[in-house]
């Protein structure tokens, strides 16, 4: 997680200004997992304070008499005091304004107020750095070979089409062969074929498109009755 954002700042200089010092109260950053119960200390003598950062809990939910579970409407914090000297381990589930679910399994001990900070999983996730141009360049070879090797790439779907030719220009006749789709995707193979008695050039701007998005020309010359691979991609528009 890269940064602890301002608003936490604020929660503690909030405890420091409810009357609180540094020693006396503990606290627990955890990012919420629906999966996995988080295992915290809560204070017997004192009461406990539960936060969920950017948001609020709306619901605590415990089978447990021995609690005090208060809501405080206004700013979505849940104040948590145990009524006996002596309490047993125990466990509540917080639910909060963004429809996550955090089960946290309690201990008690004579000790210092702790309080609990909840960070929502968008609040935790990491920024996933933009792919940089070589890694594209890198990941377009890939995609290129599969498809090459008459593989369909992961996340691709492969589609039956009909094999349609038309002339390019003089000598050269350009076929569709096949097709793979993602949801954002149409990248169709061709066959280029030389049906002159001469080398014939081409380049992959010859083969561009107004919506093309790439080409790869495997050759840049066929020779006489040979044939190339052309690849083109296409943005597709899901209806």
């Amino acid at each position: 997680m890269k940064n602890i954002n301002i608003k936490l700042l604020k929660i503690f200089s909030a405890i420091y200004l409810m009357g609180s010092s540094p020693a006396l109260f503990g606290a627990v950053f955890h990012s919420i997992d629906t999966t996995a119960p988080l295992k915290c200390t809560f204070s017997s003598i004192h009461h406990n304070r539960i936060v969920a950062d950017q948001s609020q809990i709306i619901k605590v939910v415990s089978s447990d008499a021995g609690l005090s579970i208060n809501m405080e409407p206004e700013s979505g914090q849940v104040f948590i005091y145990s009524l006996y000297p002596h309490p047993k381990d125990t466990v509540i589930s917080v639910v909060t304004k963004g429809g996550h679910v955090q089960d946290i399994e309690i201990s008690f001990e004579e000790r210092s107020t702790e309080v609990v900070i909840l960070l929502e999983p968008s609040l935790c996730e990491e920024e996933i750095e933009p792919p940089t141009r070589l890694e594209e360049l890198a990941n377009l070879d890939e995609l290129i070979g599969q498809i090459l090797a008459g593989e369909t790439p992961k996340g691709y779907e492969s589609c039956t089409i009909d094999r349609i030719r038309s002339k390019l220009k003089s000598g050269l006749f350009i076929e569709s062969v096949s097709l793979v789709r993602n949801p954002c995707e149409n990248i169709y193979v061709y066959e280029i074929t030389n049906v002159s008695n001469c080398i014939k050039d081409i380049t992959e701007k010859e083969l561009e498109g107004q919506e093309s998005q790439w080409v790869h020309l495997k050759c840049g010359f066929i020779k006489p009755k040979s044939k190339t691979i052309a690849i083109i991609s296409y943005p597709r528009t899901i209806p």
